[in-house]
């Protein structure tokens, strides 16, 4: 019984440690966080064709397009990006997986993965100086299938602008499985004493 309570308890833990790397959940906490729909610009309009508005404040494309999102920054360290979801069929994963999004403040194209059920994250981190920027999310692999009735569409739900010096708020799952690895290991050290 003992040996299982250890794994088990040393599995959260892993699990909750390592979990942060992944980005199955929306990047929360974030200094200055914005709506899809508070762009500052946008390739063609807004329903005609290219944007759409979503519930929520999100927008969604079902064509390669850009938007562009300007805000106000003190110098520091920043992590630049924005949460995501597929709007469409997506079909299985070995269809349509990942959403290529170019951030125009780097070279780099951020691979995001793509999913119906779940916002995902990407980001890029910045040394920034003080000043007015406009950043530049541009989705680079529209797919579409209409043979098959698939159809990947990027559905912005916000952007954010995270100073580094100030912690993101933990996603809930990770403090869950980080609260249940120390409850198993404070049970562990209470039937160790019983013992002694």
């Amino acid at each position: 019984m003992r040996k299982k309570i250890v794994t088990v308890s040393l599995i959260a833990l892993f699990v909750s440690f390592s979990s942060g790397t992944v980005n199955a959940t929306p990047y929360t906490g974030a200094d200055i966080e914005l709506f899809g729909d508070q762009y500052s610009d946008i390739s063609g309009t807004v329903n005609n064709p290219r944007w759409f508005n979503v519930t929520d404040g999100g927008i969604r494309t079902n064509w390669t397009g850009w938007v562009e999102y300007s805000v106000t920054l003190d110098s520091g360290n920043w992590n630049v990006g924005l949460n995501v979801s597929n709007y469409g069929n997506l079909g299985n994963n070995n269809w349509y997986s990942h959403f290529k999004v170019q951030n125009s403040f780097s070279s780099d194209t951020m691979e995001i993965a793509a999913s119906a059920d779940e916002i995902h994250f990407g980001h890029v981190n910045l040394d920034l100086t003080a000043g007015d920027y406009t950043v530049r999310y541009s989705w680079m692999n529209d797919k579409w299938d209409p043979a098959n009735g698939l159809d990947a569409n990027i559905q912005i739900e916000n952007v954010f602008f995270d100073n580094t010096s100030t912690a993101p708020v933990p996603e809930p799952a990770t403090m869950l499985l980080f609260g249940t690895g120390l409850v198993g290991l404070a049970c562990m050290r209470l039937r160790k004493n019983k013992k002694e």
